[in-house]
């Protein structure tokens, strides 16, 4: 009896391959965009962070502060000048462009939340006027969550951040205040820079920072010892915090009393840790004793690791609009859709083998029966 060949022919593969593209296309198209955690906060704060920025644009105007358009292109007001006075280090301007991004609140937001943070909690907080917008950000999210900050500042400012000496971040600080915007205020505050008692500086850069410090009547802490700056801010955040507890320390910035030294800048990593590497390094900054306290850490000075962890828009740029970016929003595939395509493909894939399979286990059958029949009969003499 004569079997054919069942071997699949290339109609066939077409149509199974165009079958299993369609039922890609159609799991590619059924993606949903499902809302982040915190969705309604992270929008509340972002939206509040651009209502700070348009505020400090209006006090430039107001005090005669030019906006540099070719340094500070979305005319944020939040860009400071290369070098000045109470300038105390040197900085990109891409990162502070990067930094200014409103949406930087919706990181905060989950970060602050990721920390176990709720409404009334009294935590601790280290800024520098390095990065008056994330500041923003970081303040537009404990408002929006009425969380109780205890904050202490590093006035002076490294290039491009808030290094203006008539509107340093303290002053910006005061005027979202009056503004209604925050109602958070620095219960102390330090010159920055070398030793947090601006080594680095010109003694009229001190001069400034002081003078500064002292018109908005905050608490100046005027340590000569970095280690006694760090005590010093210990202990201002425990009498503050009173008999409450500090659930969280966050930290914007490389303040010398922050961080101890340098190197700790790059130990601690970026972002929410609810546990600190082992940091044997002396003396211990602020950061790493609340950390030995137990509490969770909050780190925030390699912004492009939160941009990429975050899927924020990596624009400096283009000013992202609030709410822009997978912080908020992100695009999933249907799991349903995504399953059945995914059933498809595999019988295409069990009908193909089992038609290879037949066939090759035909042809086998047909080469086993030519080889049998060419093959003589042992028991019998070939013919002479």
């Amino acid at each position: 009896m004569n079997q054919k060949s069942q071997r699949p022919s290339p109609a066939l593969l077409v149509l199974m391959t165009l079958i299993a593209i369609l039922a890609l296309g159609v799991v590619e198209r059924s993606k949903l965009s499902v809302r982040q955690r915190y969705y309604r906060q992270k929008v509340d704060a972002a939206n509040l962070a651009v209502a700070a920025r348009e505020a400090i644009k209006e006090v430039r105007q107001e005090r005669g502060l030019a906006i540099d358009i070719e340094n500070d292109p979305n005319e944020t007001g939040l860009i400071g000048e290369q070098f000045s006075l109470i300038t105390t280090d040197r900085s990109n301007i891409d990162t502070k462009l990067l930094a200014a991004d409103p949406n930087f609140a919706a990181v905060m937001v989950d970060m602050l939340k990721g920390a176990g943070l709720g409404e009334g909690d009294k935590l601790a907080v280290g800024i520098t006027g390095s990065f008056p917008s994330l500041n923003i950000a970081l303040y537009a999210a404990m408002h929006v969550l009425r969380l109780e900050p205890i904050i202490i500042t590093s006035v002076g400012a490294s290039m491009w951040g808030a290094n203006v000496p008539s509107l340093t971040w303290l002053d910006m600080e005061e005027a979202l205040r009056e503004k209604g915007i925050f109602p958070f205020r620095s219960v102390a505050a330090s010159l920055g820079g070398g030793s947090d008692r601006g080594r680095g500086l010109s003694p009229r850069g001190r001069e400034l920072i002081q003078e500064n410090i002292a018109a908005h009547g905050i608490e100046l802490i005027g340590e000569t010892l970095l280690s006694k700056s760090i005590a010093r801010r210990m202990e201002i955040y425990d009498r503050e915090a009173g008999k409450g507890e500090i659930r969280a320390y966050i930290n914007i910035g490389g303040g010398a009393s922050v961080l101890g030294s340098t190197e700790v800048g790059l130990l601690v990593p970026t972002g929410l840790s609810r546990q600190l590497p082992e940091i044997p390094l002396e003396p211990k900054g602020v950061l790493v004793r609340m950390g030995e306290r137990g509490i969770p850490i909050i780190h925030v000075l390699k912004i492009e690791e939160l941009v990429e962890k975050y899927g924020l828009v990596a624009s400096p740029s283009t000013l992202p609009a609030a709410g822009e970016g997978e912080v908020f929003i992100k695009e999933r595939y249907s799991v349903p859709v995504a399953a059945v395509a995914s059933i498809v493909v595999l019988a295409l894939l069990i009908a193909l083998a089992r038609v290879d399979l037949a066939h090759r286990l035909l042809r086998g059958r047909r080469g086993s029966g030519r080889r049998a029949s060419d093959t003589p009969d042992r028991g019998q003499s070939p013919a002479r």
